[in-house]
């Protein structure tokens, strides 16, 4: 064994670390890690270690290459992370993988964020919305239908609110099914939807209310609206 040891790990510092991880997990009697290990012709391997501490201190222990695997995951944490969109993987209800522009959305690092708990991921979104995000989260990651887009409010860790809309896709991360979802920010626009129907419902209180009669025709001389003192000056109700 120590002769393996020196030869999987040669450098000398990263040896000890693995030593002292083997040493820790042989006391609760369980493994689930990964190493870097390098092979007799120098090659370096990414290798999963999942393994079972018998009564008599034998160890059984399965090695999976996923080498490959954390290539793909470098590559692709390079390319998301520097995306202006929002970015993160949601698995078991916690944050498994953020990108800096969703921790910076939501007013965290990506440290603060990786480390939350269930039940403060939940508490990301709004009480009520909680409902609908949640819920379509769960359905897409069951496997039922579920809408490919749609909007909630995200509270931020200064405790400001913003809206945002969110383009989730079931994957598989590291094994397991999991929520990819990218998110961009819509508060600006939410905000601007919401003065320009404020500023409708003004003028069509005005055009009501007024004594003048008002007629409304579209490009094609079609009548788009009228108040009611138009209607009573001409004897008309409204869909006659």
């Amino acid at each position: 064994g120590r002769e393996w040891f020196n030869k999987a790990y040669p450098d000398p510092q990263y040896r000890r670390e693995v030593i002292n991880a083997w040493k820790k997990d042989s006391k609760s009697r369980a493994l689930d890690r990964i190493f870097s290990i390098t092979c007799k012709d120098g090659t370096v391997k990414e290798i999963e270690f999942r393994g079972t501490m018998l009564q008599d201190d034998r160890s059984i222990v399965i090695l999976t290459d996923i080498t490959e695997r954390k290539r793909a995951e470098e590559a692709y944490h390079a390319v998301v992370e520097h995306s202006l969109q929002g970015l993160h993987i949601l698995q078991n209800q916690r944050e498994v993988f953020v990108n800096s522009a969703y921790a910076e959305m939501l007013g965290y690092t990506v440290e603060e964020l990786l480390a939350l708990s269930p039940k403060q991921v939940k508490k990301l979104v709004h009480p009520d919305d909680q409902e609908i995000a949640w819920g379509h989260v769960r359905d897409r990651i069951e496997g039922r239908p579920a809408p490919p887009r749609y909007e909630f409010r995200i509270i931020r860790k200064d405790g400001s609110v913003r809206w945002v809309e969110s383009f989730p896709s079931r994957i598989e991360y590291r094994g397991k099914p999991a929520l990819q979802v990218a998110m961009i920010d819509i508060t600006e626009r939410k905000e601007a939807e919401a003065i320009l129907r404020n500023s409708e419902e003004r003028y069509r209180t005005l055009v009501e209310s007024s004594t003048d009669a008002i007629l409304m025709l579209n490009r094609e001389r079609n009548v788009v609206t009228c108040n009611q003192a138009f209607l009573a000056l001409f004897g008309y109700r409204k869909g006659a």
